[in-house]
């Protein structure tokens, strides 16, 4: 079996009136991915699919769609999609960075190779691990009476995991998420993300504010180029540090 071309297809998917989101980034109303299909001479199609954040990933959905077709696309086709390591590879050596781009044409190869085998992806990747995955909703860094009126919106639905989105005013920041453990109860996981907005001293003060808050992890809360900071915020708090 043998790649025969790639379609990418930009898509724009905007967020549901009163789920948007809000974070050290900007406010989150509209989501940008690519889709992707990879077509085969066996005639079987498979599908990826990449997120793209410019202020995230570094890629944007038009530069996403032309490194797939200008870049990736040469170095994929003729090749059998079925061995993804060797696509790995080819996708590697074709274009440096771009990971989402280059995970949507690994994604649609592991999608074509289950369809080829007749078995789901999991079983090639070894089986499954569980039979079901706890899912997080995530509540904005919006003032406190819009971000608990949208924790409360999560926890009708029976969400028992929230990430609250910290990383602006630090004050407020700790308020809001004292605000939403208050309304949730002690039974609620609750998970922070700053989203690289905090400095060291700023990011040491509210992690110590928010140790008493029973808060399970804290997402990137300096910049992700300076490893030694996140690592001496990290000193700094008993709440584990998520890296992004």
């Amino acid at each position: 079996m043998k790649i025969t071309a790639l379609e990418p297809i930009p898509i724009l998917v905007p967020l549901k009136q009163g789920l948007t989101t809000k974070t050290a980034h900007g406010e989150h109303i509209d989501s940008p991915y690519v889709l992707l299909r990879v077509f085969t001479d066996a005639g079987i199609v498979g599908v990826g699919e990449a997120t793209l954040a410019p202020r995230w990933s570094g890629e944007t959905s038009p530069g996403c769609v032309a490194v797939l077709r200008d870049v990736l696309a040469p170095a994929v086709v003729g090749a059998d999609p079925r061995d993804v390591r060797d696509i790995a590879r080819r996708l590697g050596k074709a274009v440096r960075h771009n990971p989402f781009a280059r995970a949507a044409v690994e994604m649609a190869c592991w999608d074509i190779a289950g369809k080829a085998a007749g078995l789901p992806v999991y079983r090639m990747l070894g089986g499954r691990v569980r039979d079901v995955a706890p899912m997080k909703m995530v509540v904005g860094a919006f003032d406190i009476p819009r971000a608990t009126a949208l924790a409360q919106r999560f926890l009708d639905w029976g969400v028992r995991h929230l990430k609250v989105k910290v990383g602006l005013d630090v004050v407020q920041d700790i308020e809001r998420v004292r605000a939403v453990r208050e309304l949730a109860g002690a039974d609620v996981s609750i998970g922070v993300d700053a989203n690289c907005g905090w400095d060291v001293a700023t990011a040491k003060r509210g992690l110590r504010a928010l140790e008493e808050m029973d808060v399970t992890f804290a997402e990137q809360p300096v910049n992700t180029d300076d490893p030694r900071a996140l690592a001496a915020v990290r000193a700094a708090t008993s709440i584990p540090i998520m890296a992004d």
